[in-house]
């Protein structure tokens, strides 16, 4: 029953306690960072956890969100799938700055008609086994990833990794 309501102080706290200020400065600035980490907190007092346990979940929540630990997590899950061939280049856009590009063949990572948009190729592709963290470092995962999918799946691993460490805190703390 204990998990319910961790779960429920976690949902309250990311997500009904979090303002649209903590949300969109969090990760440019420790003071949206601090103060989203402290509201976050707030909920689990409700289930009377020892001060160190608080101190320990408001802590990791802010590291966590401050930092976007969890694109650091699933890169590095992703070190660990299997293996995959991939193509790499930089890309310039006319008069942008540099966009950087993976895709499981040429065509997919140079699709007719780009140079006509005007982008150009800055360096040739070279292949590796997996995407360098330049090449994933929005989201943890390769650009060829679609968007949406690599957005929501950083969420649910940050959400992840906040209960287990609210869990774990409340637990044995």
């Amino acid at each position: 029953m204990i998990g319910f309501w961790i779960i429920v102080c976690h949902l309250v706290g990311d997500y009904l306690l979090q303002s649209d200020w903590m949300a969109q400065n969090k990760r440019r600035s420790s003071v949206a960072a601090a103060v989203h980490a402290f509201t976050y907190s707030l909920p689990f007092l409700l289930l009377q956890p020892s001060f160190w346990a608080v101190v320990l979940i408001c802590e990791t929540h802010y590291f966590i969100d401050r930092y976007g630990l969890a694109r650091y997590v699933v890169w590095a899950k992703n070190w660990l799938g299997r293996k995959e061939e991939w193509y790499l280049s930089t890309l310039v856009p006319a008069g942008g700055s540099e966009i950087y590009v993976a895709g499981r063949d040429l065509e997919e990572l140079y699709p007719a008609g780009r140079e006509a948009n005007g982008v150009i190729t800055k360096q040739e592709a070279k292949m590796c086994r997996t995407p360098p963290w330049k090449y994933c470092r929005e989201t943890g995962y390769p650009p060829s990833t679609p968007q949406w999918l690599s957005t929501w799946l950083v969420i649910i691993a940050d959400n992840t990794l906040h209960l287990i460490i609210a869990g774990a805190a409340l637990t044995w703390l």
